[in-house]
């Protein structure tokens, strides 16, 4: 069964690096195991400033530079 972790921080009414400490505890003894279930993409492009924008891939400057990156892999193979 898979539960989030903020589920489980909110039930339990304690901090993120109680949980996570405890959480790394039941790991090491093989009582649960613990991996992300989802990791959504994200195009990041940053500005000669210093500056950036992550962009979603739902969004039209997110999905050109999705396309633009592909291509590039493509033309890199």
């Amino acid at each position: 069964m898979a539960v989030g972790t903020a589920t489980v921080r909110d039930a339990l009414d304690v901090s993120d690096s109680v949980l996570s400490k405890h959480l790394g505890a039941l790991e090491a003894a093989a009582y649960l195991r613990r991996r992300r279930l989802t990791r959504k993409p994200f195009a990041r492009v940053y500005t000669a400033g210093g500056g950036g924008a992550t962009h979603s891939p739902e969004t039209e400057a997110g999905r050109e530079l999705f396309l633009a990156a592909a291509r590039l892999i493509d033309t890199a193979r």
